[in-house]
Protein backbone atom coordinates (compact mmCIF):
# COMPACT_ATOMS: atom_id res chain seq x y z
CA UNK A 1 0.00 0.00 0.00
CA UNK A 2 1.31 3.46 -0.86
CA UNK A 3 0.33 6.67 0.81
CA UNK A 4 1.39 10.24 0.24
CA UNK A 5 2.62 12.16 3.24
CA UNK A 6 0.14 14.82 4.43
CA UNK A 7 0.54 18.53 3.88
CA UNK A 8 3.19 20.19 5.97
CA UNK A 9 2.53 22.83 8.60
CA UNK A 10 3.18 25.54 6.02
CA UNK A 11 0.42 24.15 3.76
CA UNK A 12 2.73 22.69 1.10
CA UNK A 13 2.21 19.06 0.12
CA UNK A 14 5.10 16.78 0.84
CA UNK A 15 6.60 15.41 -2.39
CA UNK A 16 7.95 12.11 -1.15
CA UNK A 17 5.99 8.91 -1.34
CA UNK A 18 6.20 6.52 1.52
CA UNK A 19 5.56 2.77 1.34
CA UNK A 20 3.38 1.94 4.30
CA UNK A 21 3.86 -1.55 5.75
CA UNK A 22 2.28 -3.41 8.53
CA UNK A 23 4.50 -4.77 11.26
CA UNK A 24 3.89 -8.29 9.96
CA UNK A 25 4.89 -7.32 6.40
CA UNK A 26 8.01 -5.60 7.72
CA UNK A 27 8.98 -8.65 9.81
CA UNK A 28 8.46 -10.87 6.76
CA UNK A 29 10.64 -8.57 4.66
CA UNK A 30 13.42 -8.67 7.27
CA UNK A 31 13.20 -12.46 7.37
CA UNK A 32 13.52 -12.64 3.57
CA UNK A 33 16.42 -10.20 3.68
CA UNK A 34 18.20 -12.34 6.31
CA UNK A 35 17.80 -15.42 4.09
CA UNK A 36 19.11 -13.53 1.06
CA UNK A 37 22.04 -12.12 3.07
CA UNK A 38 22.97 -15.63 4.24
CA UNK A 39 22.95 -16.90 0.63
CA UNK A 40 24.95 -13.87 -0.55
CA UNK A 41 27.57 -14.35 2.17
CA UNK A 42 27.92 -18.02 1.23
CA UNK A 43 28.32 -17.10 -2.46
CA UNK A 44 30.81 -14.38 -1.50
CA UNK A 45 32.97 -17.03 0.09
CA UNK A 46 32.94 -18.87 -3.25
CA UNK A 47 33.87 -15.59 -5.01
CA UNK A 48 36.96 -15.33 -2.82
CA UNK A 49 37.81 -18.95 -3.61
CA UNK A 50 37.48 -18.28 -7.36
CA UNK A 51 39.71 -15.21 -7.11
CA UNK A 52 42.29 -17.14 -5.08
CA UNK A 53 42.31 -20.08 -7.52
CA UNK A 54 42.78 -17.83 -10.56
CA UNK A 55 45.46 -15.81 -8.79
CA UNK A 56 47.32 -18.96 -7.72
CA UNK A 57 47.13 -20.36 -11.25
CA UNK A 58 48.70 -17.16 -12.61
CA UNK A 59 51.39 -17.18 -9.92
CA UNK A 60 52.22 -20.85 -10.64
CA UNK A 61 52.90 -19.94 -14.28
CA UNK A 62 55.60 -17.52 -13.06
CA UNK A 63 54.87 -15.07 -15.89
CA UNK A 64 56.26 -12.08 -14.00
CA UNK A 65 54.58 -9.50 -16.23
CA UNK A 66 52.34 -6.67 -15.00
CA UNK A 67 49.11 -5.97 -16.91
CA UNK A 68 46.13 -3.64 -16.37
CA UNK A 69 43.79 -4.61 -19.23
CA UNK A 70 40.39 -3.86 -17.69
CA UNK A 71 38.83 -0.49 -16.90
CA UNK A 72 36.06 -1.04 -14.38
CA UNK A 73 35.11 2.64 -14.08
CA UNK A 74 36.23 5.84 -15.77
CA UNK A 75 35.63 9.47 -14.79
CA UNK A 76 36.54 12.37 -17.07
CA UNK A 77 38.42 15.43 -15.83
CA UNK A 78 39.50 18.76 -17.30
CA UNK A 79 41.99 21.40 -16.20
CA UNK A 80 41.49 25.07 -17.07
CA UNK A 81 43.90 27.99 -16.99
CA UNK A 82 43.17 31.24 -15.13
CA UNK A 83 41.06 32.47 -18.07
CA UNK A 84 38.92 29.31 -17.91
CA UNK A 85 40.33 27.96 -21.14
CA UNK A 86 40.67 24.20 -21.14
CA UNK A 87 44.35 23.27 -21.15
CA UNK A 88 44.15 19.55 -20.44
CA UNK A 89 41.69 16.71 -20.17
CA UNK A 90 41.80 13.08 -19.27
CA UNK A 91 40.31 10.33 -17.16
CA UNK A 92 40.71 8.78 -13.74
CA UNK A 93 40.19 5.06 -14.24
CA UNK A 94 39.67 2.18 -11.85
CA UNK A 95 41.54 -0.72 -13.42
CA UNK A 96 41.78 -4.46 -12.81
CA UNK A 97 45.09 -6.17 -13.40
CA UNK A 98 47.85 -8.49 -12.29
CA UNK A 99 50.85 -6.93 -10.58
CA UNK A 100 53.55 -7.45 -7.98
CA UNK A 101 52.28 -5.84 -4.78
CA UNK A 102 53.56 -6.33 -1.26
CA UNK A 103 56.23 -8.71 -2.54
CA UNK A 104 53.83 -11.10 -4.30
CA UNK A 105 52.00 -11.32 -7.63
CA UNK A 106 48.32 -10.58 -7.12
CA UNK A 107 45.12 -9.67 -8.90
CA UNK A 108 44.57 -6.05 -7.95
CA UNK A 109 42.63 -2.88 -8.58
CA UNK A 110 44.30 0.52 -9.01
CA UNK A 111 43.41 4.13 -9.67
CA UNK A 112 45.13 5.41 -12.81
CA UNK A 113 45.18 8.99 -14.09
CA UNK A 114 45.42 9.47 -17.85
CA UNK A 115 45.87 12.69 -19.82
CA UNK A 116 44.65 13.02 -23.38
CA UNK A 117 47.51 13.65 -25.79
CA UNK A 118 47.93 17.01 -27.54
CA UNK A 119 45.38 17.85 -30.18
CA UNK A 120 42.73 15.92 -28.26
CA UNK A 121 43.10 12.83 -30.38
CA UNK A 122 42.03 9.48 -28.99
CA UNK A 123 45.43 8.71 -27.38
CA UNK A 124 45.93 8.93 -23.62
CA UNK A 125 49.13 8.85 -21.58
CA UNK A 126 49.33 7.39 -18.09
CA UNK A 127 50.33 10.22 -15.76
CA UNK A 128 50.33 8.26 -12.52
CA UNK A 129 48.82 5.27 -10.81
CA UNK A 130 48.19 4.88 -7.14
CA UNK A 131 45.95 3.22 -4.61
CA UNK A 132 46.77 -0.36 -5.61
CA UNK A 133 44.55 -2.73 -3.61
CA UNK A 134 44.57 -6.51 -3.72
CA UNK A 135 41.36 -7.73 -5.34
CA UNK A 136 40.71 -9.99 -2.33
CA UNK A 137 40.69 -6.85 -0.14
CA UNK A 138 38.16 -4.99 -2.30
CA UNK A 139 34.49 -4.67 -1.45
CA UNK A 140 32.08 -7.41 -2.48
CA UNK A 141 30.71 -5.48 -5.44
CA UNK A 142 34.17 -4.97 -6.98
CA UNK A 143 35.14 -8.61 -6.43
CA UNK A 144 31.96 -9.87 -8.10
CA UNK A 145 32.27 -7.39 -10.99
CA UNK A 146 35.88 -8.47 -11.58
CA UNK A 147 35.01 -12.14 -12.08
CA UNK A 148 33.60 -11.46 -15.55
CA UNK A 149 36.93 -9.90 -16.58
CA UNK A 150 39.26 -12.79 -15.72
CA UNK A 151 39.42 -13.93 -19.39
CA UNK A 152 40.60 -10.44 -20.38
CA UNK A 153 43.38 -10.57 -17.79
CA UNK A 154 44.48 -14.01 -19.05
CA UNK A 155 44.36 -12.88 -22.73
CA UNK A 156 46.43 -9.77 -22.00
CA UNK A 157 48.98 -11.75 -19.99
CA UNK A 158 49.35 -14.16 -22.93
CA UNK A 159 49.70 -11.30 -25.41
CA UNK A 160 52.33 -9.57 -23.24
CA UNK A 161 54.22 -12.85 -22.69
CA UNK A 162 54.22 -13.50 -26.46
CA UNK A 163 55.52 -9.96 -27.01
CA UNK A 164 58.28 -10.55 -24.42
CA UNK A 165 59.28 -13.83 -26.10
CA UNK A 166 59.52 -12.09 -29.48
CA UNK A 167 61.66 -9.28 -28.01
CA UNK A 168 63.99 -11.82 -26.39
CA UNK A 169 64.29 -13.84 -29.61
CA UNK A 170 65.06 -10.70 -31.64
CA UNK A 171 67.71 -9.68 -29.09
CA UNK A 172 69.25 -13.17 -29.20
CA UNK A 173 69.33 -13.07 -33.00
CA UNK A 174 70.96 -9.64 -32.95
CA UNK A 175 73.60 -10.72 -30.43
CA UNK A 176 74.35 -13.87 -32.42
CA UNK A 177 74.74 -11.79 -35.61
CA UNK A 178 77.11 -9.43 -33.80
CA UNK A 179 79.10 -12.39 -32.49
CA UNK A 180 79.43 -13.73 -36.04
CA UNK A 181 80.58 -10.33 -37.31
CA UNK A 182 83.20 -10.14 -34.55
CA UNK A 183 84.49 -13.67 -35.28
CA UNK A 184 84.62 -12.94 -38.99
CA UNK A 185 86.51 -9.76 -38.24
CA UNK A 186 89.18 -11.64 -36.26
CA UNK A 187 89.50 -14.37 -38.87
CA UNK A 188 90.47 -11.92 -41.59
Amino acid sequence: MQCIAPEGADGRKAKEKVDAMTEVEFSHLLSELATTAKALNKKSDSVNALISRFQEALRAMNIGIEVWPVTLRSNAWTRDDDDRNEVARGTVDTELGFTKHGGEWVLAVRAAVYEQDAGYNSSYTLIRSDEITRLLDMDREARIESLAHFPEVAKDLKAQADKAIKAIEEAEKFVMEQKTVVHVGFVL
